[in-house]
């Protein structure tokens, strides 16, 4: 389709909240009407009264006729009269104070492109000369102008440095006046808002020197977050903090100091260098970490609403669990340590249980929640992401929530918590949390008492924001902790668990060529280019034998297979291409597989809920894309296709938290690639696995130790 430009005069604008499109109506040059979409997640989202350049094409919609499908909206100058006329008709900062086009036309034939800077000025005596405009109407219009123009002058003056609308928005809060002449003074206030190099391209524009105190200072600072953001470290040391400062050991030392005397950094040469915020939210999770160990229990008892219950009681109800259990499970029983795991979170105020896929912790939790129930005690059991919170809910058939639901429950003071009733805190798949995380987390709870129960497997993935949690609680001598060994969900002869012991051990494991096997670990050695070739042979004899999942290291192969699997399986299946009519790039095709990209409560889908599209139907008016969760059908129009993703192939990170019965895995060079990232991908498949792609990537990424153990933070509790 070709792509095609518009210069459009913005006169009225639809937003449509939870579908992320944004509908604009204006003008062309040519005085022509247009409609235009654009995603409201758009780098800018323009208003009323804006003079706009438009990129991307022109289609056809079965219900509205021609748009256009706008991929990119740039915001141009008020300054020339034809853009200031209609800026100044359609700018609701000019709408009831007795300022119509009459008026306006007045102004304009009067002073031309001259107005804005009388304007600037505040020149009412000038502009007086404006018949048709009384000094009451001037005055208005001069402290209307001061607002408004600003706003678009400041949006302007950011954009040529490649300052997004969205950025430019918040900036503008905190410095709402004379935003360009402060930002002039001194550019490196955008330090925590923009990118260092755009910051730094401004100020050396404007002419700062490289060795400017403001700019050293937040030089500094900088690269303590470079370290913060790339990596998830808290804590810097003195050393690689000056090689990230790049200016050589004096100036680099300067650089500390002049950021260590402002408080944006603390720390000591001996101790390595933090940024002063984290520094803060560290220290208040240790000091709740300590107050949450230190809170008065009654020994061997639990403190569950309100009563107390024995040690030996509590053993009498897991029993009773194991006994019912065995009703539909024949030989089902707890282990010693399963039965340990259950008793610490009933009787300690943080207790931890650590351990791979397949060892159990499952069941320990849907154990817990029997016991505590039979104490009418409160449970809140909680996950990072809205796939492990669905998988936590139909394991225990008990109610989870993500954080971010937790929180906003936590917000509106919902009485349903029942926090005053000494809750226990459950966290699935703890080795998700990161620090700032966690810090709200214990912030909200702060005011009450609980238990908390830490649930995760330290050898997956670390968190993805900055920071350690699970990671330094499992470390601490004051936290009970059972650590699970014994597999029970994976079987022997897959060799799982087998492979999976040495990759945790930094063991490259010996694997064998994959040759038609049905079960088992095996790899297929290739390079990328041939890649898709090499899983063509793994799919079209795995697809025979039941469910497979891909699961990728790098998003460009995620995309690449999603791709070339669509146009293998799926294309002409009733084929629908959202590109034709929103812009945002997406097909789908009946019988694709996908994956919702967001939590959508209306609809009880997750981030990360697996399904395919059942159906997709046509009328004159609309088009609706059926797809299938879980057995249940969900209609969706075009505007909401932008949560969906194909699934063909997902991220590993995806995946947690989530099982199939046969796993493929491309292995290539990619820098996060760890023995974590092989680790958790393995251990997602319960009956066969093939790894293809570079042998020697695979063996190098298993031997050296994960990321997660690189990572430097100020946190511990001893």
């Amino acid at each position: 389709m070709n792509k095609a430009s518009e210069v459009i005069y913005i006169e009225r604008m639809l937003k449509f909240e939870g579908n992320n499109v944004a509908v604009i109506f204006g003008t062309n040059q040519n005085g022509n009407l247009i409609r235009a979409t654009l995603s409201s997640n758009s780098n800018y989202i323009p208003n009323p009264g804006d003079t706009c350049l438009i990129n991307g094409q022109w289609v056809n919609h079965v219900k509205y006729g021609k748009q256009f499908s706008a991929n990119d909206i740039q915001l141009q100058s008020i300054r020339n009269n034809s853009a200031l006329r209609h800026f100044l008709l359609y700018n609701h900062n000019f709408r009831g104070i007795g300022f119509g086009k009459a008026k306006i036309d007045d102004l304009l034939c009067e002073f031309g492109n001259k107005l804005p800077k009388l304007a600037d000025n505040n020149d009412i005596d000038t502009l007086k000369k404006a018949k048709k405009l009384s000094t009451n109407v001037l005055v208005k219009f001069l402290s209307a102008w001061q607002g408004a123009s600003a706003h678009c002058e400041t949006t302007l003056y950011l954009n040529q440095y490649g300052i997004n609308a969205k950025t430019s928005n918040l900036i503008m809060k905190i410095w709402p006046t004379n935003t360009v002449a402060t930002l002039k003074s001194n550019p490196y206030l955008l330090i925590e808002l923009c990118n260092w190099n755009i910051i730094d391209h401004v100020a050396q524009t404007i002419g700062f020197s490289r060795n400017d105190p403001l700019r050293l200072c937040a030089l500094a600072r900088s690269s303590v977050y470079k370290s913060l953001d790339n990596y998830g470290h808290t804590l810097v040391p003195h050393n690689d903090l000056l090689n990230l400062i790049k200016m050589g050991k004096k100036l680099g030392n300067t650089a500390i100091q002049l950021a260590h005397d402002q408080n944006y950094i603390t720390g000591s040469e001996s101790k390595g260098w933090q940024s002063y915020s984290i520094k803060k939210m560290e220290d208040f999770v240790r000091s709740e970490i300590y107050q949450t160990l230190t809170t008065i229990n009654h020994a061997g008892y639990t403190l569950v609403d309100g009563t107390y219950a024995s040690e030996s009681l509590i053993h009498l109800y897991i029993d009773r669990y194991v006994d019912e259990k065995r009703i539909s499970t024949s030989g089902f029983l707890l282990t010693l340590e399963q039965r340990q795991a259950v008793i610490n979170a009933c009787i300690e105020q943080i207790s931890i249980i650590n351990g791979g896929a397949g060892t159990g912790k499952t069941t320990i939790l849907e154990c817990i929640n029997y016991v505590i129930s039979k104490f009418y005690g409160v449970i809140h059991q909680l996950a990072i992401s809205g796939r492990a919170a669905q998988c936590i809910r139909e394991s225990t058939d008990k109610l989870a929530n993500t954080f971010t639901t937790f929180f906003n429950r936590l917000k509106s003071h919902d009485t349903d918590l029942h926090l005053s009733k000494n809750p226990l805190i459950i966290i699935d798949e703890s080795s998700m949390v990161d620090l700032s995380q966690a810090f709200t987390l214990l912030r909200y709870l702060k005011t009450y008492n609980y238990r908390l129960l830490l649930v995760g497997d330290t050898r997956q993935l670390p968190p993805i924001g900055f920071g350690l949690f699970f990671s330094v609680l499992i470390n601490s001598k004051s936290i009970p902790k059972t650590t699970l060994k014994q597999i029970h969900r994976l079987r022997d002869e897959s060799g799982i668990p087998t492979i999976s012991d040495q990759i945790i051990n930094n063991i490259p494991p010996k694997l064998p060529e994959f040759s038609n096997q049905t079960s088992g670990v095996s790899f297929i050695q290739c390079t990328e280019d041939i890649l898709i070739k090499q899983l063509n042979t793994a799919i079209d004899t795995l697809t025979l034998l039941g469910e497979v999942q891909i699961l990728a290291m790098k998003s460009k192969t995620v995309k690449s297979i999603n791709n070339h699997m669509q146009t293998k399986y799926t294309i002409g299946n009733g084929g629908y291409g959202k590109k034709e009519h929103f812009g945002f790039g997406k097909t789908f095709n009946i019988d694709d597989p996908i994956i919702h990209t967001v939590n959508d409560y209306g609809r009880c889908l997750w981030n990360g809920s697996l399904g395919y599209v059942s159906n997709i139907k046509r009328s004159d008016s609309e088009i609706t894309i059926t797809c299938n969760f879980d057995g249940i059908d969900y209609d969706f129009l075009p505007h909401e296709l932008e949560n969906l993703e194909l699934a063909w192939a997902i991220a590993v990170h995806k995946s947690q938290g989530s099982s199939f019965e046969r796993v493929i895995i491309p292995i290539f060079p990619h820098k996060p690639m760890d023995n974590a990232m092989i680790y958790t991908a393995l251990t997602r498949a319960r009956k066969q696995v093939i790894f293809i792609g570079d042998l020697r990537s695979f063996q190098n990424a298993i031997s050296r130790p994960s990321n997660s153990e690189l990572r430097n933070v100020g946190l511990t509790i001893d």
